[in-house]
């Protein structure tokens, strides 16, 4: 049972979770199989809500979720119903993550399905912690830590998920969301109106791409400022190749941030990523963060 479900988790992170991974090759086994269970749940999650296609399909999706997880931390093995649960569970079990965590990632699901752009950067980093921030937390009870790890990890998580909202403004453009604060847009003579315009096939003539460079520029400020503050709490991992998965994580979404400033506007007309060749150069990046 748990052979098959680890072996179900591994393989869907390896096809949707690329970066992620890659960087997890240089975690003990153990680590790596309980990293893609609790991948497999996220991405479950997510996707359900997602695929959901009015509000009564996502409340009940919702519903599911939480009802997985009674089953998950009552350790109720008889009543798997998902591929991904026996594995989960073993993963919850032996690393002890507090369910808050999880509920926390769940309200970030419905704060998703209940988008409203955010007011300010408060609002925007409130965002974050709920869809990525928690996860970065999760994440710390499997790599194991000591000392103050709990800011930067969820830092991390942060900082990630505004690289990824950096990385997408023309695609969450095309979905109807605009993930710039209100009032970054309004200081740049900007509105939702002409970011939504960027989901267009054929944009306007005149669009604004460099005041919209500018508010992307903002985004990569927040999201490097997050990743300063996420360094201190590399040593404090456990030095079993958590301390290298963390710091390959970092340096590959910051790679993505410096694509992006290079890029400048082809950053907003195209999704920017890397391949593999460009991940590995990231490795010596990666080890100078463990000195």
């Amino acid at each position: 049972m748990y052979l098959e479900s680890h072996l179900y988790c591994k393989e869907i992170t390896q096809r949707v979770a690329k970066s992620f991974y890659f960087a997890s090759h240089v975690l003990p086994e153990e680590k790596r199989r309980a990293a893609y269970s609790i991948y497999a749940f996220c991405r479950f999650a997510d996707d359900g809500i997602d695929l959901a296609k009015d509000f009564a399909s996502q409340k009940a999706h919702l519903e599911t979720c939480y009802t997985l997880l009674n089953r998950i931390y009552a350790h109720q093995l008889g009543r798997f119903v998902l591929p991904f649960e026996a594995a989960f569970e073993q993963t919850i079990a032996r690393y002890d993550i507090p369910r808050t965590l999880f509920e926390d990632l769940l309200k970030g699901m419905i704060y998703d399905s209940q988008f409203n752009q955010p007011e300010d950067e408060a609002d925007l980093l409130e965002y974050c912690y709920y869809v990525a921030g928690c996860v970065g937390l999760i994440m710390t009870y499997v790599f194991g830590a000591r000392g103050d790890w709990q800011q930067p990890a969820q830092a991390l998580g942060n900082a990630m998920q505004l690289t990824n909202i950096a990385r997408d403004i023309r695609e969450d453009a095309a979905r109807g969301r605009v993930y710039l604060p209100e009032s970054w847009l309004v200081d740049l003579g900007l509105s939702e109106e002409i970011i939504l315009q960027l989901g267009q096939k054929d944009i306007p003539v005149g669009f604004p791409w460099e005041r919209c460079l500018l508010a992307q520029g903002k985004l990569i400020g927040m999201a490097e400022s997050q990743y300063r503050l996420a360094e201190p709490g590399i040593p404090l991992l456990t030095n079993d190749g958590s301390r290298f998965c963390v710091a390959l994580m970092k340096e590959t979404y910051q790679a993505i941030l410096e694509k992006l400033r290079k890029s400048k506007v082809r950053g907003l007309q195209q999704r920017q990523s890397l391949n593999f060749i460009e991940k590995i150069l990231r490795v010596p990046e990666a080890l100078g963060d463990l000195r």
